[in-house]
């Protein structure tokens, strides 16, 4: 028995090998986000998965929807990985590095400027709003019960609940809040933004033996990359300074 367990896991090694060596492509989902992920493929996350990823020979496959529906789709093994995804997220089905990641940044708070955020007991009994799928009650340390919690389908929405006065915060990415701002014909002098909660954005992969390999190959190259100083490069690029992790 013993011997036949040992045959049984020695093949599954060849396989996995063999199988790591056959990957040529990685499938990704993710939301459309101006400068990262743009329509046409350019932007900075996109950069940074094709340095990972196509000079060991994966081309990079991507695919735009919703970041609820993307996750959805990514944790039914539908795609390879989903793009954009936050550490502190807890999703079925995707594993994601503990180092190196993508991209360290902030959530801002947004609201009207008459009913500026000061620090999260701004929030107790008052109605807090973020987009679908983001798990922003995560980073809130405030209990369940002493804020109201909404979820709507995209910032053009939260904004709007926010002037009709069904949302007294916002929780999000600043530059995404401006452009949404802007994009509803409101002007963002009208608006407060404090940077509250630090968030971690990686890229997160179906818990599979591909996807496990994939993660592998991240994590033995990112490393590489940040040493080359070649993240570094794709970061100016941005004008996002310097790529945080050494």
């Amino acid at each position: 028995m013993k011997k036949l367990i040992m045959v049984v896991l020695m093949l599954m090694m060849v396989i996995t090998t063999a199988f790591a060596g056959n990957i040529t492509e990685i499938n990704v989902v993710t939301d459309e986000w101006t400068d990262y992920t743009e329509i046409d493929g350019t932007g900075f996350y996109f950069d940074m998965i094709r340095a990972v990823f196509e000079p060991v020979g994966i081309k990079v496959n991507y695919k735009h929807m919703p970041y609820a529906r993307a996750v959805s789709e990514a944790s039914k093994g539908n795609f390879d990985a989903v793009l954009g995804t936050s550490i502190y997220e807890e999703n079925e089905n995707l594993i994601s590095p503990t180092a190196y990641p993508i991209e360290i940044t902030s959530l801002t708070v947004i609201s009207l400027k008459a009913n500026p955020f000061v620090d999260e007991s701004s929030l107790k009994g008052k109605s807090v709003g973020w987009q679908r799928g983001y798990a922003i009650d995560s980073y809130i340390e405030l209990s369940a019960d002493g804020y109201n919690s909404y979820e709507f389908s995209g910032l053009d929405a939260g904004i709007g609940m926010m002037m009709k006065g069904r949302l007294d915060f916002i929780v999000d990415y600043e530059a995404d809040a401006i452009e949404a701002i802007g994009d509803s014909g409101n002007n963002t002098d009208d608006f407060a933004m404090v940077s509250a909660y630090e968030d971690t954005i990686a890229i997160s992969f179906y818990d599979n033996a591909k996807g496990r390999e994939l993660l592998k190959i991240y994590n033995e190259r990112m490393p590489e990359l940040a040493k080359s100083g070649e993240l570094d490069k794709i970061y100016e690029k941005y004008e996002m300074g310097e790529y945080p992790v050494k």
